[in-house]
């Protein structure tokens, strides 16, 4: 099994979470909906805020980390592959109209955080944001 290093970063704004549609031009789970993501080529922190900067066009200074998870491993046996993910969680705090999709997405919505475990997502993507949420809002509990 073939291991990556992966950051992936959640975008919060008025208790809603940002979701993104991967495009056909992506290199897996083409058609999901996701975090932010990307491989890690940085410092995790570095390389998540260059990864919102990318894909959203979210400057930083409209951002606020809100909790920073342990490395989590989730495994993929159909694609033979262990992806190490370097969680994230923001608070967005500008306006909606900065958000520029790039390549990566189709499309983008926000969402109620309990709403991400019906969609199809990559994997894991509803635990590994649950767990964010405890660190971030530790009494605000996802229904």
């Amino acid at each position: 099994m073939r291991t990556y290093n992966v950051v992936t970063s959640f975008i919060v704004k008025e208790g809603r979470v940002l979701i993104l549609r991967r495009s056909d031009r992506v290199g897996s789970y083409r058609g999901k909906w996701s975090a932010v993501s990307g491989y890690l080529e940085d410092d995790p922190l570095s390389q998540a805020y260059r990864e919102i900067r990318e894909e959203l066009s979210i400057p930083g200074e409209d951002l606020k980390l809100m909790a920073a998870g342990d490395p989590t491993e989730v495994s993929d046996k159909n694609l033979g592959v262990r992806w190490i993910v370097h969680p994230f969680l923001f608070e967005f705090t500008g306006e909606d109209s900065k958000i520029n999709l790039n390549w990566e997405s189709l499309e983008v919505k926000w969402v109620r955080p309990e709403e991400v475990r019906q969609l199809e997502t990559v994997p894991d993507l509803y635990r590994i944001l649950s767990d964010l949420w405890v660190r971030a809002y530790p009494s605000k509990t996802i229904r």
